[in-house]
């Protein structure tokens, strides 16, 4: 399956949907959009998986790196719309626990409405 990528602006979030395989042919793209998000203004990334079925080791670590950044800096990533192949990868790896993984784009924006709310108080 080949790879896409749309990238859509909501708000104060912007959304990475992820189309076929996320793989190290992948990776750099997706690095690249992640980049593209920390030089905006935005307050979170959302990544949709609900069209990538595969995920490999180096877009799995590009993940990992924006999750990082984003914490030092503030800001939210949240993942959504994970399907049972790639839920499986993320509890193996246990990733499950560094992400923040919810079921849809309503979800995510609850999630993050949510914490910025509870760190402004």
């Amino acid at each position: 399956m080949c790879f896409s990528m749309e990238v859509i602006t909501k708000g104060d979030f912007r959304v990475i949907e992820l189309h076929g395989e996320y793989d190290v042919y992948a990776a750099p793209i997706v690095k690249e959009q992640i980049a593209a998000f920390f030089r905006s203004r935005k307050k979170a990334l959302v990544i949709d998986l609900s069209d990538s079925d595969y995920a490999d080791a180096s877009g799995l670590g590009v993940m990992i790196a924006a999750q990082q950044k984003a914490k030092k800096r503030g800001r939210d990533l949240v993942v959504i719309n994970t399907n049972k192949a790639l839920d499986r990868v993320f509890r193996i790896t246990k990733l499950d626990h560094c992400f923040n993984i919810v079921g849809s784009l309503v979800d995510a924006e609850k999630f993050i409405t949510a914490k910025n709310s509870t760190t402004q108080t």
